[in-house]
């Protein structure tokens, strides 16, 4: 195997993908320039490539076809135990697993993919470790110039911890003369924080021969005071010529920092609650860390599942192509960073709004890839949305609509009004904001308002009244009401949303007249619901109380039929179910019964009533007692019967006389008798016009009783 540092350094990488040791070789410094990587993908692979190739590193990925890491690791050991092995476990309990096993280090797959530099840094230590000179293979003045020339310190503690030697290194790193700690009790220069888990690592070390603790990190004193992160390798191995135990500690300051900040970018991504993702130059997903608490992708993928897919299968061409133009302004711009909004592809197909945040991997040779955050603005965009609404409506509200900032002093600010209620109130929006209503409208007025106000703030709750305004130029008639705008149980604004009225008002006064007008007609008048079987009456005025003896109640929900008694006709009672239920206007006369059971004439008029869409949906009848006026007509008809009678028995006998007469003197020429003929002619004339008389006496009567039963009079 090659020394690290020497002409030629080959890795083997035991896995599925070697790429992740690919791009780490350029941090591997002077080595990097000419190691090369082997990629096997199983355990018998791996032993025959290390025997036929001569492999100086091995790293392995712990999930392997035939078996794990740790497996791999037993049987390397069991031929070559000094070979370096390294292994990418998947978490903490694989790391520690396989270091139990014999690897020389571990590291999770996490941080390697996320940080070559990291990667490189412990490839290296294994390789350096593996360099390390054996003391029974150098002796005199080699051993002694190895020493003094290692880049580590090399310490040798006795069994009571004090220090029996330190090489020369250690003024380089720590600032303290070789010999200055020489006899000191080396744990009192350990930091109080690691001194505990450092000494019993030593007791564990001392209690065990032929021994090696490997690992040990802590914080150490500088000659200066300060303190440094070492790491340092311990052996208790029997050698009279040492006569104490070995350690090999270099710093690890600035590595440790790393660590610490990938630790925390780690922790910070295991927490966050967006998604983070990496992508490679060729826009291939190479990682995916789901939101805290979530094994599933935003997108609703195992996160394993979209390892080494390319983008497109969750971003749409368009997006694609905003994030191209995005890295590209990237690279060759200042910036460091940015983001764009972008819709994600589900894996059942669905579009969820989501801000991407990325920024380009860092490398001397040029992009490498970028890292990516992913931010759910699904909530945002609705909120975006009923924001946009809000406006709309507040900006097209047929009503007036005020904000009043509520400010510290006690002020009603208006903030805000909207163009309805500019033209409500006469006042243009510039006059209005910054301003007060007793500033705006002085006097009682002013006053009026922000005593409302007040007390919308006092009861926290919503207020709404009408008033009426007598001011030249805006409505009479306001309806008004104020909401309050709560933030920790303080009253910040207030939306006050005003309606003229003025028009509604009117209406309601007219509506009250006629419902008055309705209710004390001297005729009864009924409202029936046709949406309804048998067509029941819902509204009956007093008139129809008085006319028929039932009340509103009384009638209420039953047909204007139940009037019908036993001296109806049938015929007539049929014309008015059909006239109740009909599309045009009727009228029907028919006798009728009261509540308490008497008949009476009644003249019962109905018409249909339509909705806007032309529907019938109620009929209003209308109902008058013509008891009078019919039995009036009926008894005319009686005379002018009897009347007639008489007075065709008394036209016969003129008639008869005039004939024979007639016959007579056309007989024998007799003057006398053509005089006696026309008497009895003149005599039935004047019975005639009597008749005349009388039958024009009659249609007058008939004529006042049909008059009478319209409410109306008849002129001569």
């Amino acid at each position: 195997m090659a020394a690290f540092g020497s002409a030629s350094t080959t890795v083997l990488y035991v896995g599925a993908d070697g790429s992740v040791v690919e791009r780490a070789l350029p941090d591997l410094g002077e080595a990097g320039d000419t190691a090369t990587v082997t990629v096997v993908s199983e355990i018998e692979d791996t032993l025959t490539a290390v025997v036929e190739t001569g492999v100086d590193c091995v790293v392995s990925e712990y999930d392997l076809p035939d078996g794990t890491a740790t497996d791999l690791v037993r049987r390397l050991r069991e031929e070559y135990p000094a070979l370096p092995v390294l292994v990418l476990a998947e978490d903490a309990a694989d790391a520690a697993e396989s270091v139990e096993a014999g690897a020389t280090d571990s590291l999770t797959m996490g941080l390697a993919t996320a940080s070559e530099e990291l990667l490189a840094g412990r490839i290296e230590g294994a390789l350096r470790r593996d360099d390390a000179p054996d003391a029974a293979a150098v002796t005199g003045r080699q051993y002694r110039t190895l020493i003094e020339h290692a880049e580590d310190i090399v310490t040798v503690i006795a069994p009571d911890g004090t220090i029996q030697y330190q090489s020369p290194s250690v003024e380089r790193i720590l600032g303290w003369d070789s010999g200055e700690l020489v006899g000191e009790y080396v744990f009192n220069y350990v930091h109080p924080d690691d001194r505990e888990e450092v000494r019993r690592r030593f007791i564990d070390l001392t209690e065990r021969e032929g021994t090696v603790i490997e690992n040990v990190t802590f914080r150490f004193k500088r000659a200066d005071g300060s303190w440094v992160w070492v790491e340092s390798v311990g052996s208790n191995r029997k050698d009279t010529t040492v006569g104490g135990y070995v350690f090999n500690s270099r710093e690890i300051t600035d590595r440790r920092e790393r660590e610490r900040e990938l630790e925390r970018y780690e922790t910070v991504v295991e927490t966050i609650p967006d998604e983070v993702y990496t992508l490679d130059d060729e826009g291939v997903i190479t990682s995916v860390v789901p939101p805290a608490g979530r094994d599933l992708t935003v997108a609703g993928y195992e996160p394993d599942d979209l390892v080494g897919e390319p983008v497109s299968t969750v971003m749409e061409e368009d997006d694609i192509e905003t994030a191209e133009a995005l890295i590209r302004d990237l690279i060759t711009g200042d910036d460091t960073r940015g983001s764009f909004e972008m819709d994600l592809v589900t894996e059942s197909g669905d579009r969820i709004p989501f801000e991407n945040h990325i920024a380009v991997l860092p490398s001397d040779d040029g992009f490498r890839g970028t890292v990516g955050v992913l931010r759910n603005i699904a909530e945002r965009k609705e909120r975006e949305r009923r924001l946009r609404k809000a406006e709309t409506t507040f900006e097209n509200a047929q009503d007036g609509i005020i904000l009043v900032d509520v400010t510290d002093d006690g002020r009603f600010e208006i903030q805000r009004v909207n163009p309805a209620y500019e033209s409500m109130s006469g006042l243009s929006a510039s006059e209005m904001i910054g301003r007060t209503p007793r500033e705006i409208l002085d006097g009682e007025i002013g006053d009026r308002i922000e005593a409302r106000f007040e007390e919308c703030i006092e009861q926290q709750t919503a207020l709404s009244y009408d008033e009426t305004f007598d001011i030249p130029g805006i409505p009479t008639h306001w309806h008004t009401r104020i909401a309050p705008v709560v933030v920790d149980d303080e009253v910040e604004q207030l939306v006050v949303a005003t309606r003229d009225i003025t028009e509604r008002k009117e209406r309601e006064q007219e509506l009250k007249l006629r419902n008055r007008a309705i209710a004390e007609a001297p005729i009864g008048i009924t409202i029936a619901d046709r949406t309804r079987p048998d067509t029941p009456v819902v509204y009956a005025n007093e008139g129809f109380e008085r006319l028929t003896g039932y009340d509103e109640a009384e009638i209420e929900g039953r047909s204007l039929t139940h009037l019908v008694g036993a001296e109806t006709d049938e015929d007539k009672r049929a014309e008015l179910d059909a006239a109740i239920d009909g599309d045009e206007p009727a009228t029907v006369e028919l006798m009728l019964a009261r509540k308490d059971g008497t008949p009476f004439w009644s003249r019962v008029s109905v018409a249909p009533v339509r909705d806007e869409d032309g529907n019938v949906t109620h009929t209003v009848g209308f109902q008058q007692d013509i008891t009078e006026p019919k039995e009036y007509e009926q008894w005319i008809e009686r005379r002018f019967d009897e009347f007639s009678e008489v007075l065709a028995e008394d036209l016969r006998e003129p008639l008869q006389e005039a004939q024979a007469q007639l016959a007579a003197a056309q007989n024998t020429g007799d003057e006398q008798a053509l005089d006696a003929a026309a008497d009895w002619l003149d005599r039935a004339e004047n019975l005639l016009e009597d008749l005349t008389t009388v039958h024009s006496f009659s249609v007058k009567s008939r004529d006042i009783s049909e008059a009478a039963r319209r409410g109306s009079s008849t002129s001569e």
